[in-house]
């Protein structure tokens, strides 16, 4: 059995984007920063310093879903995203083949106090 499963907690780097398909059906896209803290130490010193990391992860969100997300997440909002990973190949402008990879949303908590009490009313 194979599994293809993510779960992250993070903040929204932007407003979502809403967007009908051809077929009519809605999907929204946002992105998420997650951060790691650790401590570093220096070489020629041995004194620590604390360091941060971010990591930015592009999120999809279909159907009633996607509406939600619109209507209650905003920039900076913290978010529970669980789904999957998702890879799509494209040859940039210079003929380049990349990949990119997005996390197709199966859930999305609001986590948020303002988007929990509009949701909870």
């Amino acid at each position: 059995m194979d599994i293809n499963k993510v779960i992250l907690v993070g903040r929204l780097g932007g407003n979502p984007v809403l967007r009908n398909t051809s077929t009519g059906k809605k999907v929204t896209n946002f992105s998420i920063a997650t951060s790691k803290k650790y401590k570093k130490e220096d070489a020629e010193t041995g004194e620590y310093s604390l360091n941060e990391e971010t990591q930015w992860h592009q999120i999809v969100s279909w159907g009633k879903q996607a509406e939600n997300c619109k209507q209650y997440l905003k920039k900076g909002d913290k978010v529970y995203i669980e789904g999957q990973f998702k890879s799509h190949k494209f040859k940039n402008n210079k003929g380049q083949e990349l990949t990119s990879f997005e996390v197709i949303a199966d859930q999305v908590g609001f986590l948020s106090g303002r988007v929990k009490e509009a949701l909870d009313s």
